[in-house]
């Protein structure tokens, strides 16, 4: 008896090539907020200086020094602006505003007008120097391009501080770090921090 041989079976491989899509840029949505601890320090200051300029006020009248009215109107207009500050600065404590909103294409800086990437000639980071060492972002648009500016931008214009500037001492240091990773990614960035 012979053996019959099992049918052959020929294995034809396929090469199955993987098609890859093209990686596609994720979207970018990121919102930063102010540091809310830093608020609340901004508050406590805040209280400590309407309180101080109560008293000297207060102090002052007693003993007779405030006798013009020209005195008492310039000392009453001191107290009112720390007052409002004091309002302005516990509002912004209990509900935090957006310090920044970067998407893919632009970024908006609290509630100015937005920046677009294509727009900024280049990013630098500096330490400027007033009650405390303040870092900052400061984003420098390119010659020729123009935005319409806040009243406190228009102040910046020739300051360190510019326009379009992030306020890195006013953010938490993740957020900072985040921040500064995505602006190193999105435009030309000089940094002067070492």
């Amino acid at each position: 008896m012979v053996k019959a041989s099992p049918p052959k079976t020929t294995k034809k491989t396929t090469n199955k090539t993987k098609q890859t899509a093209p990686k596609k840029e994720t979207k970018l949505n990121q919102t930063f907020y102010y540091d809310r601890k830093k608020l609340v320090y901004l508050v406590i200051f805040n209280v400590l200086l309407v309180s101080f300029i109560y008293m000297i006020i207060s102090c002052l009248s007693n003993h007779g020094y405030l006798t013009s009215k020209i005195m008492l109107t310039f000392h009453l207009l001191v107290l009112t602006l720390s007052v409002l500050a004091l309002i302005g600065s516990t509002f912004v404590a209990i509900f935090p505003q957006r310090l920044a909103l970067l998407t893919n294409d632009s970024i908006t800086i609290d509630h100015n007008e937005t920046l677009k990437w294509t727009d900024i000639d280049y990013a630098k980071e500096f330490k400027a120097h007033y009650i405390y060492p303040q870092h900052a972002i400061a984003l420098h648009t390119k010659e020729g391009v123009t935005h319409q500016l806040t009243f406190m931008q228009k102040m910046c214009q020739n300051n360190v501080f510019t326009p379009f500037s992030i306020p890195l001492y006013a953010m938490t240091p993740k957020d900072a770090e985040k921040i500064r990773k995505i602006i190193k990614q999105k435009c030309k960035y000089k940094d002067l921090i070492k």
